[in-house]
């Protein structure tokens, strides 16, 4: 479980949370929902620890992100939209890297299955500075996944990857949740968090708006573009 109380963040004058507060059930898919600027990837770096100057509390299962770093570390994975993937090593051998890092035993087994999951084998063994941007979503995501974490956080990795990819990932997102893995996605793309989410947190200007659940967005009226839009254009 993810329980954020009061959550606020200043960067110097600029209020980028207000105050956020909610609670992510375990064993969940959840989506986090914003226009650019919104606060998004603010949040997910709190929830991770990685900002440590926020006001309020964040705890993951009880663990507070600010007193028990290397809990958070062991427990959480984290896709970020773009990152540095070593460009000079093959895909194989980034994943290897990351398998060590993170310990995991019977690496190779691991590696192998995402690489199935995300039909990977024709490029693997190709350095990564020649890897267009779906395939190195592609790697940054099964380097996430790696090591059956508790806590998976995306943030807005799954631009570039193509339908089938989508797919595969929707149902592999769903087994984990069964297994009890807390996901929290982060998009643009509102038909994927409303289809793949049980519910959706709406953020903007720093705000929360509002959390729908799966229901609440399959019952209203709206096409769920003009609900969202709708939503911020209440705000003042």
């Amino acid at each position: 479980m993810i329980e954020a109380k009061d959550v606020s963040l200043f960067y110097e004058d600029f209020q980028a949370l207000q105050s956020i507060s909610f609670t992510i059930p375990k064993g969940s898919i959840n989506g986090l929902a914003g226009i650019n600027g919104a606060g998004k990837s603010t949040l997910i770096k709190c929830l991770l620890g990685l900002f440590h100057e926020f006001e309020g509390t964040i705890s993951l299962d009880g663990r507070h992100v600010k007193k028990e770093k290397q809990w958070i570390k062991e427990h959480c994975s984290y896709a970020p939209e773009e990152t540095e993937l070593f460009d000079f090593l093959t895909g194989q051998e980034f994943l290897q890297l990351i398998a060590s890092l993170k310990k995991i035993p019977h690496a190779q087994q691991a590696i192998d299955q995402l690489v199935a999951l995300f039909d990977m084998h024709s490029f693997l063994p190709v350095l990564i500075n020649e890897y267009s941007h779906g395939m190195r979503q592609k790697i940054l995501l099964s380097a996430a996944l790696l090591g059956n974490p508790d806590f998976i956080f995306i943030d807005e990795a799954i631009n570039g990857l193509d339908t089938l990819s989508l797919f595969r990932l929707k149902e592999h997102l769903e087994h984990l949740k069964h297994q009890g893995k807390t996901i929290l996605i982060a998009s643009h793309v509102l038909p994927i968090l409303a289809d793949w989410s049980d519910q959706l947190l709406i953020i903007h200007q720093g705000k929360l708006l509002t959390i729908l659940t799966r229901q609440a967005i399959q019952s209203d009226q709206r096409p769920l573009e003009k609900l969202f839009i709708d939503l911020i254009n209440e705000q003042p």
